[in-house]
Order: C-alpha cells, then sequence, then structure tokens
C-alpha cells in the first residue's frame, strides 16, 4: 500500500526516523512479567509530507489501537503535573469560559473535568467511551453531531490530537457538531521540543502524528497559541468556525536523533544499580530501545499506584512506589522527564547515596 500524507493526501513524504520494534501500547501496564513480555511490538516511521509539512507515523494502523482499562496514562497523582492544569484552568477563566458550557472530548479517567468544576466551572461535560467512574457529568460515548443541543462554548481536547491518525477530518466532524460561536482549545505534546532535545524516547507508536506551533496554529485563522509545561506543550485556543486545511513550509531534516543515544548507553554501561523513573509512555519508550533484555536497569518507579506491582510491555521491568528507595542505597535514578526533577528530588533530600539524573542532562 502506499504511503501518503493524512491531511493533504500527498505521497511525496521524507523520511525522519524509523524505528523496527517498540510496544504497540506504552502506558498499558500488565499483571504478570509473562503477560508483559508477550505483548504485540510494531514499527515506526515517522515521516513528514513535503507539499503540506505534516508528521506522522506513516505506518501506523489505527485498528490495532484499544484503549481499555489496562491502559493508564493518568499524571495527576504528581503535583508539578497538578499545577499545569491548574494553569489551564485559570487560563480558560481569564479567557471568560467560566460560565460557558463546556465540553471536553476524550476526558480520559475525568480529572480535568473535575478540576474544573472544583474551580466554578459549572457547566461542562466530559466525553469519553472508556469512562469508569460515576460523575454524572461525563458521557460514556464519543461526542457527535448528537449532541449539537449541548450548544457548547468551548471544546476541549487535552492530549487527544496527537492519537487520530486523520487530525483534519476529525477536526471537520467535531465543527459539524458545534455552532457558529465554538471556540476549540487543543493541548498537544509540541513537536520542535521534541527535536530540539533530541528528546527520541517521545516518539512512540500512541501518538501517530506529530506538531510544531507552526502547523498547529495553521489549523486556524487568528489563534491565539502559547506554549505550557517549560516547552514541552502546545495549548492553542481558536474559533472553531475558521478550521482550514493545515500548511508549513518548514521541512525538519532526516535522521533527526542519529547518535542522540549513545550517551544514554555508556551512562547506562559504566554505572550499575540503576532505576527508571517513570513506567509510562517516555521510560517504556527508552527501555525498548536501549535495555530490552534487562541487562542495565533494575526496575522502574512510578507515582502511580495503579501502576505499582506491575508490568511494563516487552522487557517486562517491574514497577514499583516511591517508597521502594527509602530501603536503597547507592542507586542510580534516572528520571525521563526533566520537569519533574525538583519535586521527585524533594522527596528524598536528606538522603545523599542516591544521585538522580536527567535524560535530556545526558545527552546535552
Amino acid at each position: 500500500m502506499t504511503k501518503h500524507c493524512k491531511v493533504c493526501n500527498s505521497v511525496v513524504l521524507s523520511t525522519l526516523y524509523q524505528i523496527d520494534s517498540l510496544p504497540l501500547f506504552q502506558n498499558k501496564v500488565y499483571e504478570t512479567q509473562s503477560i508483559a513480555v508477550e505483548q504485540k511490538t510494531v514499527p515506526i516511521t515517522l515521516s513528514q509530507c513535503k507539499e503540506c509539512g505534516f508528521v506522522f507515523n506513516s505506518v501506523f494502523d489505527d485498528s490495532q489501537m484499544n484503549y481499555d482499562a489496562d491502559y493508564q496514562n493518568e499524571q495527576n497523582y504528581s503535583g508539578t503535573f497538578v499545577k499545569h492544569l491548574q494553569e489551564v484552568a485559570t487560563f480558560l477563566m481569564a479567557e471568560g469560559f467560566k460560565e460557558k458550557n463546556i465540553v471536553e472530548i476524550g476526558c480520559g479517567k475525568g480529572y480535568f473535568v473535575e478540576l474544573l468544576e472544583k474551580n466554578g466551572f459549572q457547566n461542562i461535560t466530559g466525553f469519553d467511551p472508556a469512562y469508569e467512574g460515576n460523575n454524572p457529568k461525563i458521557i460514556k460515548d464519543y461526542f457527535g453531531p448528537k449532541y449539537l443541543s449541548l450548544d457548547a462554548d468551548l471544546i476541549i481536547m487535552r492530549h487527544v490530537l496527537e492519537h487520530i491518525e486523520k487530525p483534519f477530518d476529525f477536526l471537520f466532524h467535531i465543527k459539524n457538531a458545534c455552532s457558529e460561536k465554538t471556540k476549540i482549545l487543543i493541548e498537544v505534546p509540541n513537536f520542535r521540543w521534541i527535536v530540539d532535545n533530541k528528546a527520541f524516547w517521545d516518539i512512540y507508536y500512541e501518538h501517530c502524528n506529530y506538531f510544531d506551533a507552526d502547523f498547529l496554529e495553521s489549523f486556524f485563522k487568528n489563534a491565539l497559541l502559547k506554549t505550557m509545561f517549560d516547552g514541552q506543550y502546545l495549548l492553542l485556543l481558536a474559533d472553531i468556525k475558521t478550521l482550514q486545511k493545515p500548511y508549513n513550509t518548514h521541512q525538519y531534516s532526516s535522521h533527526l536523533f542519529n547518535s542522540a543515544s549513545n550517551a544514554i548507553i555508556e551512562f547506562l554501561q559504566i554505572h550499575s544499580n540503576i532505576v527508571i523513573w517513570g513506567a509510562s509512555s517516555k521510560g517504556v519508550t527508552m527501555l525498548n530501545l536501549l535495555d530490552k533484555d534487562k541487562k542495565y536497569v533494575e526496575y522502574c518507579i512510578d507515582i502511580n499506584p495503579k501502576k505499582q506491582n506491575k508490568f511494563i510491555a516487552v522487557t517486562g521491568h517491574k514497577i514499583f512506589s516511591p517508597e521502594i528507595l527509602n530501603s536503597e542505597k547507592e542507586m542510580n535514578v534516572i528520571i525521563t522527564n526533566k520537569n519533574y526533577f525538583e519535586e521527585i528530588t524533594e522527596m528524598y533530600k536528606k538522603r545523599k547515596d542516591l544521585k538522580f539524573y536527567t535524560i535530556e542532562g545526558m545527552i546535552q
């Protein structure tokens, strides 16, 4: 089958990065090691369209994706991340949405819906077919034209669009379920940050497409765009009626992450007693690329209790709670996201025998 752009259908593509084998899901955890190591692996070919500039995984197959109860990507157990969510809520208040009708698409476990409620937002409805809770304001369904009666003033899509194989078509369907007055708030990972930080561990199968500021902003006319979470995320606010085919002239160079892993491999080879903090997308990707045989890393740590005492896909590293370090000595802890460095190290400020590192710090 000919590879083509999922925005403009062009077949003129350049290859930016390729991976032969990664887990189908980075954010699923498993009850036993034997089940974990048997999980399916898939390739990734990160391509860029030479016509419109769209960056996407050209071998992605949406039919394989099943976000069930094993999928755990909640980050609200971290005070650092909750602070970020509060900043988004404060932004919405400043933009005058507190009294407006709000719909959140892909609300997951419903944490952001409930955070907005705590901030005094009363007219909010969440949509997620995989929702497992009992909040009456969350509908276990996909948002579409049948919900036009909600008369949404604002559509929120936080970390949804990067999972959607055809983002323009998806936004077009959302537009058809809204009125002329509706605005849209989109938050996605910032591909420019990934490139600038040589963050190859941020490329994985669940994210089938990638957006820099210019390409994301080009979806709408006169959009308001800002970076969040120390540059790792983009936040866009726009009138949904101004949706248009996106276009970006910037072309990224091929082989984006060549040799970026060398410094990490060297660290793993010359150190012992290594643990990874962060058993989600970044940590799982890095381990599957650099420690498939569990030769270097002893185990993972994650603050999310739903991940603890379970196993990550394919490599089978076990996940423990942060308390495990209280009984360990002279450990080298690699933190997979530098934004959490201060929060994590503060837990162990009296421990001089624990050494903490960030992946970004290793390769700079």
